[in-house]
């Protein structure tokens, strides 16, 4: 009896190597690089750790049958399938000038013979027997490895805050200033929104329409926008991004200066822990509803799919470009831009979170910043700023509508509570859209446009919406809202 449980837990672990690396090992990697745009939700890992479990139950049955001759052959080609699965990552990641082979039919067939082929020599030749303790050694260590490497990156959910912003009030003499980005809001689209009620509800604003980003990237274009200036030729990323949140350089520190309280609302695109915001709201900190879990999961396997399989298999499914690289050349996300499909509603729920919020905020002396994902894509929002219906097809004007219709409900919010004529507000986007439409359809290019919305109301009662078609650039945003806070010495008189 002890022996024929030592062979059955030998069988189990003989049939590890193979199950680890198919599922783990292609997963765990691409979730630890994405887990914030996915909210850290390891549930999307769900699938994946069903599969592992699968593959182990298919190995240890094979493993138990390996004495006859389909027996002896499944067990082979189950074993080989681990080093194939090596070799195919490899030769795709690090040999170029070979692994373009494999994202060809003709390639994928030959890897498949010489699986079969070595398959079919080891069950004529060898013993499976012999095979056993060695794969059961390597199947723990490489589990080990897998499990240490989750347990030592992976980052714990942020716990929801559904209790009230604590915010020191600032300077009372300030007028508040709202600076909202919806981001990839390309200028072009604007006018498609802009009906006779959204000019109504935008009295006192002034769209410029021929603003343009200094680049296609939310990373490269923000930073300039609180520097005021383009980035230096020698600047880095994470130098721009200390400069441009947390030095005596940024917009934050002038209007500190002022005696302004600053809050934003965030993705966790930025690391802003250490910088000059006085308070940050991330919008994964808000409640997110079941569809957001939905969609990261669907999400997570298009970027496992488009990461891992053959490309001539998804030729129509995804763009021609699949996704982003880090600095590394590994996978971030999948293109165009962020990559899970509930980016745009987990930043409708935080945008709405923050309207409910603005009547305990103050009225005064306070600097906000709200940064939303839209109408970046995916498109899964309409022009209500609803997640579309599963037959409704993806169109980014939709999603462009839904970001006309949240300027407009900041506008109706601060009016409703007195707040629109005495605060500057600046809405812009932080750089153009990478889809342009031809008579086939929406294309996507590698490069966005530049093209940005830009819209300033000044502080006091506007006059009719109008229309400037001064070229300006997005660092000249930094200046408007400090014209709009007021010199430092003096606090605004109105």
């Amino acid at each position: 009896m002890a022996r024929r449980g030592k062979g059955a837990l030998l069988s189990v672990l003989a049939a590890v190597p193979t199950a680890t690396l198919v599922t783990l090992s292609t997963s765990n990697g691409l979730y630890l690089r994405n887990q914030d745009e996915f909210h850290r939700d390891i549930g999307v890992l769900g699938p994946f750790l069903a599969g592992f479990v699968a593959l182990l139950a298919i190995g240890s049955l094979v493993a138990r049958w390996r004495h006859s001759w389909p027996g002896r052959l499944s067990f082979w080609a189950y074993q080989l399938a681990a080093p194939c699965t090596l070799a195919y990552g490899f030769l795709r990641a690090d040999v170029p000038s070979l692994g373009w082979v494999l994202d060809e039919w003709v390639g994928i067939a030959a890897l498949a013979a010489v699986w079969i082929a070595a398959a079919a020599y080891l069950a004529s030749d060898l013993d499976p027997d012999l095979a056993l303790v060695p794969a059961a050694v390597v199947g723990g260590v490489f589990l080990a490895a897998e499990v240490s490497l989750f347990a030592s990156r992976v980052e714990l959910p942020r716990p929801s805050s559904q209790a009230r912003i604590e915010l020191a009030p600032g300077d009372p003499r300030r007028p508040n200033l709202y600076h909202l980005v919806l981001d990839a809001y390309d200028a072009r689209f604007f006018p498609g929104t802009l009906d006779a009620g959204v000019q109504a509800g935008l009295r006192g604003f002034t769209w410029f329409d021929e603003a343009v980003s200094l680049d296609d990237a939310t990373r490269e274009s923000l930073p300039t926008v609180f520097l005021g200036r383009p980035l230096g030729p020698e600047e880095t990323l994470p130098d721009a991004e200390r400069a441009a949140f947390s030095s005596r350089e940024s917009l934050l520190h002038a209007l500190s200066e002022r005696g302004y309280a600053t809050l934003a609302f965030v993705p966790a695109l930025f690391d802003l822990e250490g910088s000059l915001f006085d308070a940050v709201v991330l919008h994964d900190e808000n409640r997110l509803s079941a569809e957001v879990g939905r969609l990261d999961a669907s999400s997570f396997r298009d970027l496992w799919v488009a990461t891992h399989a053959p490309r001539f298999l998804l030729r129509g499914r995804f763009a021609e470009e699949w996704f982003i690289v880090d600095e590394s050349g590994q996978p971030m996300a999948l293109m165009p831009g962020i990559l899970s499909k509930s980016a745009p509603i987990a930043s409708r729920q935080s945008f709405l979170k923050f309207l409910e919020a603005e009547a305990e905020l103050p009225a005064t002396g306070r600097y906000t910043f709200i940064h939303l994902l839209i109408p970046h894509p995916p498109y899964t929002l309409d022009a209500t700023c609803r997640l579309r219906g599963a037959a409704d097809v993806a169109a980014p004007e939709r999603q462009f509508a839904c970001g006309t219709r949240i300027v407009t409900e900041l506008v109706a919010r601060l009016r409703a509570l007195g707040r629109l004529d005495g605060s500057g507000v600046v809405v812009h986007a932080d750089h153009g859209s990478f889809e342009t439409r031809t008579p086939e359809g929406w294309r996507v290019h590698a490069e966005g446009s530049l093209e940005s919305l830009l819209l300033v109301k000044p502080v006091g009662a506007g006059a009719p919406f109008r229309i400037d078609h001064r070229p300006l650039s997005l660092p000249a945003v930094r200046g408007m809202l400090l014209e709009a806070a007021g010199p430092a010495s003096a606090a605004h008189d109105g």
